[in-house]
């Protein structure tokens, strides 16, 4: 389905909703949003209908009024409007699906590698480690919890802060990184997105960092790990996946990709673990750590990084000598 002229409503302004609920109106749509937790401050509310067009509401609206709506996979599946577009067989997308759909008519987005990391854990650590070392050959714009970086050559720079990690907020990234001028010359080679419960279909390379520890959303209705798996159900062809080689659930639906699947393991997280031949296959990436004789803390250990069952590099592991002052 197109994004031309429909007539949409955008649930939850909450946690993203407003800069999906702009994308759509600028692009010639016809949009409502909806406060679903009555969060919303409604002189912002006021702004959003008098600047942008956007009819908001705090209510429910009537379902037969739209094309489409658009819901975060954590909201409620009783929510009224829901329930009546189920009903009515409207078709309903996730937030992350609609942002997929609206960074693929980014012209400015061609060319540049999209990168995006979902998990329970590790997902700003990661994001921020490998755009550290992608740096050091191409210029990477980094979306994190922590904020919106340039980095280049290994060092850093703050653009924005104060972005969430919603799907949503992907849309405003990309919006501020072409306010601070990262364009035309400086345009990124990799846009490396940490993003909350899922993924948006636009990645190249998508990152599964761990599902456990489960909880459940939309009210107890459902479970993060089955809305995480978006990243892997949605992956487009030709892209890869990395992910935790513990995640049972993942890697069963990654069975359904025509993304290339590429897993790990590692000693940090629980979920690396698990029995690898209930997986039915090996690890591609490992790291391991040895204790030295008589050593109980981490320093003194040795890490292992190996690729395929061969060992790409290893290093001794020290604490750094204390200081007073």
């Amino acid at each position: 389905m197109g994004l031309l002229r429909k007539k949409l409503a955008v649930l939850d302004l909450t946690h993203g909703g407003i800069p999906i609920a702009k994308k759509l109106a600028a692009l010639g749509n016809d949009v409502s949003g909806v406060d679903v937790y009555g969060t919303v401050d409604p002189a912002l509310l006021g702004e959003l209908e008098e600047k942008y067009g956007i009819r908001c509401s705090k209510a429910p609206l009537p379902v037969s009024e739209f094309d489409l709506l658009v819901a975060p996979v954590h909201l409620d599946s009783a929510y009224s409007m829901l329930e009546e577009a189920r009903a009515a067989g409207k078709t309903i997308l996730s937030h992350h699906e609609i942002v997929g759909k609206i960074l693929k008519k980014n012209p400015w987005l061609s060319g540049t590698k999209i990168v995006e990391v979902t998990g329970v854990k590790a997902k700003t650590s990661t994001a921020s480690l490998l755009a550290d070392m992608l740096s050091r050959r191409f210029k990477v714009v980094l979306h994190t919890s922590r904020g919106l970086e340039v980095w280049d050559n290994g060092f850093h720079s703050s653009i924005y802060r104060g972005l969430s990690i919603t799907p949503g907020s992907i849309l405003t990234a990309v919006e501020k990184s072409l306010e601070a001028g990262v364009e035309p010359d400086l345009k990124p080679e990799f846009f490396i997105f940490e993003i909350s419960i899922g993924g948006t279909g636009t990645a190249d390379f998508g990152i599964l960092t761990t599902l456990s520890p489960d909880y459940g959303i939309a009210n107890n209705t459902a479970l993060a790990s089955d809305a995480k798996l978006q990243l892997i159900l949605n992956a487009k062809p030709g892209s890869a996946l990395l992910i935790n080689s513990g995640a049972e659930k993942a890697l069963e639906a990654a069975k359904k990709t025509q993304a290339e699947v590429l897993t790990f393991k590692d000693p940090f997280l629980a979920e690396a673990h698990a029995n690898i031949s209930e997986t039915g296959r090996t690890p591609d990436f490992v790291l391991e750590t040895e204790k030295a004789s008589g050593i109980s803390e981490v320093s003194g250990s040795t890490l292992r990084f190996i690729s395929r069952g061969q060992d790409c590099f290893c290093c001794s592991l020290c604490r750094s000598p204390r200081t007073r002052g």
